[in-house]
């Protein structure tokens, strides 16, 4: 958006504060939810996975850094 519109509207657009709230909170919750499915899966996968619980979280971070 920010390369195709005229008159740097896009990147004013994009350094408003608001939007850039907007922008941060929406990357933070697609996170949360990749990681909520990262888990579904894992634990889909391996039927004992409830014991390394601890491991999958750590698991699941890293991967998502």
């Amino acid at each position: 958006m920010i390369f195709y519109t005229p008159f740097d509207i896009g990147y004013k657009i994009a350094k408003f504060l608001p939007v850039k709230i907007v922008c941060a909170a929406m990357k933070e919750i697609y996170r949360q939810v990749n990681v909520a499915y990262q888990f579904s899966r894992y634990f889909f996968i391996s039927p004992y996975a409830y014991k390394n619980y601890v491991f999958a979280h750590i698991k699941e971070n890293i991967k998502m850094i």
